[in-house]
């Protein structure tokens, strides 16, 4: 009679292991995905995904590449904060950009909504070469969640991959941005 509950705790155990170790190792996807974005200047592409009317205003900046949308609750519940970041960035060493899959339209619609609703930095909807390369950025997760942080150094390398919208995130942003 104990033998069933041998073989199911010993098939639990096995189970919780797994799903330990899965989080913890890189996937061979992952680590392919790694390798493909070693030793590109992602300052460079994203810069080249941009209208030309922002492309200057890159030069020389950090980034802070902010994906988002209309729908998501944690996405707007931070962006005073980081309106607060912007404000208080040194505007000569920092570009913030925040990107939505969304088209203006929608964005034109939910202001309607929430007119009080505002970005102090710069916005782009319905660009996806610029959404899908910014969510591949992000490794572990595979872009799938937002909002999505990308810090991104003049150098061209990605500093940080933030993902969800939480106070930790908000800290971590400043520090970047020393503010």
């Amino acid at each position: 009679m104990k033998k069933p509950y041998l073989i199911i705790g010993i098939g639990v155990l096995f189970f919780i292991a797994i799903a330990y170790w899965s989080q913890s190792v890189i996937s061979k996807a992952e680590r392919e995905k790694l390798a493909a974005l070693e030793g590109v200047n992602h300052h460079e592409v994203i810069t080249s995904l941009l209208p030309d009317s922002l492309q200057a205003f890159t030069q020389g900046r950090s980034m802070v590449v902010n994906a988002w949308a209309t729908w998501c609750g944690p996405c707007l519940m931070e962006i005073p904060d980081l309106n607060e970041i912007v404000a208080e960035a040194d505007p000569s060493r920092f570009f913030f950009l925040a990107i939505s899959n969304e088209e203006p339209a929608v964005y034109d619609k939910f202001l309607e909504q929430k007119p009080d609703f505002v970005f102090d930095y710069q916005k782009i909807f319905g660009d996806m070469a610029l959404v899908e390369y910014i969510m591949n950025l992000d490794i572990k997760g595979g872009g799938q969640s937002i909002p999505i942080h990308i810090l991104i150094t003049p150098d061209g390398r990605v500093d940080q991959v933030l993902i969800g919208a939480s106070p930790a995130n908000i800290s971590k942003i400043k520090a970047f941005v020393g503010v």
